[in-house]
């Protein structure tokens, strides 16, 4: 089988970089496959004005595009920056620091842990029984 590793992938549409990337990200305003780098910085010119954001060049924040990039430079770099996107949420478990996309709820005392922390046993005794499992 002849197999071409060059026809794999896509290229970054911003023309100042042109990665090759094997998981491009599209955008779903313009449809444009981007790298990683680009993908919330890419000039898109099909996004609602509210989605458009430039990356600032000294302090790497997000901002709203147009005239604020130079209020924000002249705030020194504290003004207008955009809020970043919601975190997972931290293990309950004391001590735990690890955040989970998908957070498993303990049924006995109904507080979020991460994966390592998700059984009774491992975080704290809690007030609903187990069930026990009879054949």
């Amino acid at each position: 089988m002849d197999f071409d590793l060059l026809s794999i992938g896509t290229h970054c549409s911003v023309k100042s970089c042109n990665q090759l990337d094997y998981l491009p990200f599209t955008c779903p305003h313009c449809k444009a496959a981007t790298c990683k780098e680009h993908r919330e910085d890419h000039a898109c010119p099909s996004a609602p004005k509210s989605d458009q954001a430039t990356r600032c060049p000294t302090c790497q924040s997000f901002v709203r595009a147009g005239s604020l990039l130079k209020a924000h430079l002249e705030s020194g770099c504290t003004a207008h920056i955009l809020a970043a996107h919601k975190t997972a949420p931290r293990c309950s478990k004391p001590g735990c620091k690890a955040r989970d996309l998908m957070p498993v709820t303990c049924p006995g005392c109904r507080a979020t842990f991460c994966l390592r922390h998700r059984f009774p046993g491992d975080h704290a005794p809690c007030h609903r029984p187990q069930s026990i499992l009879v054949h």
